[in-house]
């Protein structure tokens, strides 16, 4: 279980070694313009004006989703068959169940506290992912590595789940 603070997140990978020095600059209009287009697809999905959910919580969403993203293309090998990168020690590995900041993360951190009832709702997110997962990356049947091929994460957005504690979403990649 780990704490998602987004701001807090970015802040830490732009000044890490997974990105290099002369993309700092760019990565946190990169990652918003990332972020702002997939809650743009999220929020036209018939599902979500069937049953809508609050903004706050697909930004959230959309916000992990790029992290993971980012973690997942670092590591992910250049060629078949080698061992996948690993993470320096100035990358924070969080996951794969992700709890908003709660009210007293958001109380100590500087600037003004903004904060709305809706924010204080946000739902946990579980990622399903080969990152986090190595075993979803071979099929379920054969064991066969080179038949799988995965094609992003789901169109769909998040599902509501029901945890053991709480009620929770969860997101994972499609075949």
């Amino acid at each position: 279980m780990s704490i998602f603070e987004p701001k807090v997140t970015v802040a830490i990978l732009r000044n890490s070694s997974i990105i290099p020095p002369n993309e700092r600059t760019k990565f946190e209009a990169k990652w918003a313009s990332s972020v702002k287009a997939r809650v743009t697809a999220w929020k036209n999905l018939p599902s979500q004006k069937k049953s809508p959910r609050p903004i706050c919580q697909l930004e959230w969403e959309a916000e992990v989703v790029e992290y993971v993203t980012l973690l997942s293309k670092k590591v992910r090998p250049c060629k078949k068959g080698d061992a996948p990168s690993k993470l320096s020690l100035n990358v924070p590995i969080l996951g794969p169940h992700f709890v908003p900041p709660s009210y007293m993360h958001v109380n100590k951190r500087p600037g003004v506290v903004n904060i709305t009832p809706e924010i204080q709702y946000l739902k946990p997110i579980n990622i399903l992912h080969p990152f986090y997962y190595p075993e979803l990356a071979c099929c379920p049947q054969c064991q066969s590595r080179t038949k799988v091929t995965w094609e992003g994460w789901t169109a769909t957005g998040a599902r509501d789940v029901h945890g053991v504690t709480c009620e929770e979403v969860a997101l994972g990649l499609q075949l």
